[in-house]
């Protein structure tokens, strides 16, 4: 088991061009800042559509995404809306 959790991103060239893959891979990173994930690894694949969708609910999606496979400790688990202070 890994003592902290990683997360890689797998973004496909059908999302676009370099440019918008990378803006994607920020918006993940920055949609993930604030949860509290269990340790381990972590590999995020994202559908089309997810280059124009809003912050809100990217964060929202993916905050489900990580309840659904245990990814989120119950006792330090943020929901979407909520800040990290």
């Amino acid at each position: 088991m890994h003592p902290v959790a990683k997360v890689s991103y797998a973004i496909s060239r059908h999302t676009g061009n370099a440019v918008v893959r990378n803006r994607v891979r920020r918006r993940f990173r920055a949609a993930l800042s604030g949860f509290s994930l269990a340790p381990g690894l972590y590999l995020i694949r994202p559908r089309s559509g997810v280059a124009v969708a809003s912050f809100a609910s990217v964060r929202s999606d993916l905050f489900e995404a990580c309840k659904r496979v245990g990814a989120i400790r119950a006792a330090e688990g943020l929901q979407p809306h909520e800040s990290s202070q």
